[in-house]
């Protein structure tokens, strides 16, 4: 009789073992998930369960997060690169999990949490994107050819307008260059044939609203003349500027000498205290020694507004 109730009982036990395999949770698991669907994840108190995903961990969002001030909560959440620790610190209860992945958290993961015993807690849980993983339609041969084409086609337009770019950019560079030695060449042949200039002597003009500086010299290259003026504009309101123009006076008879003005601000209003400053270029030959040569400043109604006269 003591033998069948000792056959007995170890029966139940093995019975009971066997039930408790059974309810067991596998340590290492994987966990499919879509957008819209809920995860489980069961830990135990004294054991860090391993999330890990897909993307790199943005942020984390627990609903019963542990908080030492207060003592009150029942998981420790952790995150590290593609990585979640979670440890209960309770030996019951139950919460929600939120996890974001991706550089710009384009990617929201949902879990519930569930404290159970340790026979029951997983210690790794491996989650994998459903959309990642769902198959994608088969495709004509045709189709990958034509999707090949449109590949290479649209390489080759970039290839294309980037050495096009490329030549452009070569092109102004030697048109630069070339610039730069015919002024250079033009700048020797003028010293070769001599530097010339022309001392003046009425060199600033005052009024009420402006004042026109001019160098004391005029300078000669080859057959042009450089002239160089300041104007600034004194008074409260802003000076409305039109044009500049030489003019040469040979006793009664009077011209305009065909110039070019180049100017580091374009014509128009000078502000009260603005300066511009610029260069009229002439032709030397235009302009002879016994003639008077004259600045005039004009308005934007074509009327004068300065006049200064160069003394050769």
């Amino acid at each position: 009789m003591r033998t069948v109730i000792i056959k007995s009982f170890l029966c139940l036990v093995c019975l009971a073992a066997t039930s408790l395999i059974a309810r067991a949770q596998s340590p290492v698991s994987t966990l499919t998930l879509g957008a819209d669907q809920i995860g489980i994840v069961r830990s135990a108190e004294g054991l860090t369960t391993r999330i890990s995903f897909p993307d790199t961990v943005k942020e984390i969002v627990c609903g019963d997060l542990y908080d030492p001030q207060s003592g009150r909560g029942s998981f420790v959440v952790q995150r590290s690169d593609k990585d979640v620790y979670l440890k209960p610190v309770a030996v019951k209860g139950m919460s929600n999990l939120f996890v974001k992945t991706g550089e710009k958290g384009e990617r929201i993961y949902n879990f519930d949490l569930l404290i159970v015993s340790m026979a029951q807690a997983a210690r790794i849980i491996n989650v994998t994107d459903a959309a990642a993983r769902r198959p994608q339609p088969a495709r004509g041969r045709a189709e990958q050819d034509a999707e090949e084409i449109v590949r290479n086609a649209r390489r080759r337009a970039a290839e294309i307008v980037t050495e096009a770019e490329q030549r452009a950019v070569d092109s102004d560079r030697q048109t630069a260059e070339r610039a730069e030695r015919e002024i250079e060449r033009r700048f020797l042949r003028a010293l070769m044939s001599g530097l010339r200039e022309f001392k003046i002597n009425n060199t600033r003009v005052v009024s009420k609203r402006f004042v026109v500086f001019l160098d004391h010299h005029v300078l000669t290259f080859g057959d042009k003349s450089y002239l160089r003026y300041t104007i600034q504009n004194t008074g409260n309101t802003n000076l409305s500027l039109g044009a500049i123009s030489l003019e040469t006076t040979s006793g009664d008879t009077s011209k305009v000498v065909p110039a070019e003005v180049v100017q580091n601000e374009r014509a128009g209003a000078v502000k009260p205290g603005q300066a511009i400053t610029g260069i009229v270029v002439f032709d030397t030959k235009q302009v002879s020694m016994k003639d008077k040569l004259t600045l005039r400043l004009l308005g934007e109604d074509a009327a004068e507004v300065a006049r200064v006269s160069i003394v050769q």
